[in-house]
């Protein structure tokens, strides 16, 4: 029977954010407040954190009552358009002096370290906390040097996470480095995975199977099947004699070994995908090594009546 063939790469790794935001401010202030401890999940347009704002918004107050009084000028012919306009300007330009000092998150996702506590002062170029988006994460893991001409942009990984055993994520290669790591000699690869529930979360331990071949309608047989000989692999096909089957003493039936040489074109731990000497539905011989080594071709052989396991 023809099965689908699929060899994989696989490795361990860590869940990383899609996005890891650090949250600055364009003006140096004091953090008044943190509206999320880390590890919060946190929603889009959710204020994550602010800094004290008392004086911006006396300056919006004091322009948005200017430009009542100019609105009122205006509506009883005592105020040139222009002014009236610099007037809202001046609102405007008081509201976004505001807003700078609140960070809201820009999509789902939850707060990462906090790096300054409250009331203490944030300069610009510090990073206050972080933000970090996991509508979608990434899967990172190290691929062993021999396997690195494997792995593409594109394929498709398997993803299983430790901390969630009874789901299996499907991850897409997203980046694949040209440069080796350090000692270990691995190459660093990106698995993007959507997280639309947002169950997975950075840090989580995974282990990914990337997809490297793929092979629909494939003849497969095990890889205890197979022997390996200078000249190749074979097999031990099943030969039934002709007419009424013969049974043995013991009651089985009988048949007869036969050697059939094969071409493996690949093989991962379990199975072997065959290109040529065996068709679909052919019978072989699935015994350990150690009973295989007392099987020759054209010796007899009892079949064993199948199990409901098998």
């Amino acid at each position: 029977m023809k099965t689908d063939y699929q060899d994989f790469v696989t490795s361990f790794g860590t869940i990383k954010g899609f996005r890891e935001i650090p949250v600055k401010f364009e003006e140096s202030g004091r953090i008044s407040k943190f509206c999320f401890k880390e590890g919060d999940g946190i929603k889009k347009d959710d204020l994550v954190v602010a800094q004290e704002q008392d004086e911006q918004k006396l300056k919006l107050e004091y322009a948005e009552i200017e430009y009542n009084k100019n609105k009122t000028l205006y509506d009883l012919g005592g105020l040139a358009p222009d002014k009236l306009k610099q007037a809202e300007l001046e609102v405007e330009s008081a509201k976004v002096s505001v807003g700078k000092r609140n960070f809201y998150a820009p999509s789902d996702g939850f707060m990462g370290m906090q790096k300054i506590s409250e009331g203490e002062l944030a300069k610009p170029d510090d990073a206050v906390t972080t933000f970090v988006d996991i509508n979608s994460v990434f899967c990172e893991v190290g691929i062993i040097e021999k396997d690195m001409d494997k792995v593409k942009n594109g394929q498709i990984a398997k993803i299983a996470i430790e901390a969630l055993p009874n789901d299996t994520f499907e991850g897409k290669v997203d980046s694949v480095s040209p440069i080796l790591e350090g000692r270990s000699r691995t190459q660093n690869v990106k698995m993007l995975i959507p997280n639309e529930k947002g169950v997975i979360r950075p840090g989580m331990f995974a282990k990914a199977a990337i997809m490297i071949f793929e092979q629909e309608d494939a003849i497969v047989v095990p890889r205890i099947a197979l022997q390996k000989s200078d000249q190749g692999y074979t097999v031990f096909g099943v030969v039934r004699p002709e007419g009424e089957a013969k049974k043995s003493l013991a009651g089985f039936e009988e048949a007869t070994a036969k050697v059939i040489p094969v071409k493996v074109d690949r093989a991962n731990e379990d199975v072997a995908l065959i290109s040529e000497g065996l068709t679909e539905g052919q019978e072989i011989i699935l015994e350990t090594p150690e009973a295989k080594s007392s099987i020759k071709d054209g010796v007899p052989i009892e079949i064993l009546p199948q199990t409901g396991n098998e």
